[in-house]
């Protein structure tokens, strides 16, 4: 199983490195997520940016590490948005 210690990248790497390594699993593949902080804001953007394709379960919670699982649970089409605050002028839409 990969496991992506955050602790070990510098702060601008973190979020690029941690969405390339969920994007690489195949449905039903886990990968853990090692911090050394709650990683709310990352599972925030987990919740935008794949919505229901993981399933996020901690394994420790604290104070000195965090430990996720994260599982991915469907295949997303990146190119595809629905949010609503697309201006279609990037051409994916």
């Amino acid at each position: 199983m990969k496991q992506v210690n955050v602790t070990l990248l510098p702060p601008e790497e973190r979020v690029d490195t941690v969405f390339a390594s969920f994007d690489q699993l195949r449905i039903g593949e886990s990968m853990e997520l090692l911090s050394d902080h709650e990683p709310r804001g990352l599972m925030n953007l987990f919740k935008r940016e794949r919505p229901l394709s993981y399933e996020w379960n901690f394994l420790d919670q604290g104070p000195d590490q965090w430990l996720a699982l994260i599982k991915k649970t469907e295949e997303l089409d990146l190119n595809e948005t629905d949010d609503g605050d697309c201006c279609g002028c990037c051409g994916k839409n």
